[in-house]
């Protein structure tokens, strides 16, 4: 689990890694990047392969950072959008 340190809300977030806040509160914090299965509400996940959908959906995370066609399977987590979920991941891990 890497950390974000010293923390960064979503609105923040979603420019860091040039996406969409399309759900949750734009000011809420997150502060560790996580994997899908580690993730707690303070953490920020990402989804980049189709195969890991269930876990998304099953996730803790506070957040998800996904593409598009992806994203309908979030449910509860907030909800970033960008066109390449590698590069946001770089972008997240740096």
């Amino acid at each position: 689990m890497k950390r974000v340190s010293p923390g960064i809300v979503l609105a923040e977030l979603a420019k860091l890694v040039s996406g969409e806040l399309l759900r949750g509160d734009p000011d809420a914090l997150v502060d560790r990047l996580a994997s899908l299965e580690s993730a707690d509400a303070s953490s920020v996940a990402v989804l980049s392969q189709a195969r890991y959908r269930v876990q998304a959906s099953e996730s803790k995370a506070g957040v998800i950072v996904t593409e598009h066609s992806m994203a309908g399977d979030i449910k509860s987590a907030a909800l970033v959008l960008v066109r390449d979920p590698y590069r946001a991941y770089g972008a997240l891990a740096r």
